[in-house]
């Protein structure tokens, strides 16, 4: 049996494109806040899958990022009943006026 490829009808698209919009060349992405319902879990495979260092641990808060940079790139939250199976992440862009 062989796998299909799936078609553009099988694409979920999310939002409203408006027509014509690019981000501006300046932008980026920012750090990345995830909630999580296990903390420590968490930031185990954070730090053995992606290879992310903890670079500040306060309360129920742990911020990751790339060795010895100092850079935030995930910020991790614990909150009570946060579904385990659920996905959302908050993504920061970020653009500089010139």
């Amino acid at each position: 049996m062989s796998i299909a490829s799936p078609t553009p009808a099988d694409t979920t698209f999310f939002g409203i494109r408006p027509p014509n919009f690019r981000l501006p060349a300046t932008g980026r992405i920012g750090r990345v806040r995830l909630a999580v319902s296990q903390l420590a879990k968490s930031v185990q495979f954070y730090s053995e899958a992606i290879g992310l260092a903890v670079l500040e641990r306060a309360g129920n808060l742990v911020k990751l990022g790339a060795q010895n940079s100092g850079l935030v790139l995930l910020e991790l939250e614990e909150l009570p009943g946060v579904n385990p199976g659920g996905h959302v992440a908050v993504v920061q862009v970020q653009c500089s006026q010139n």
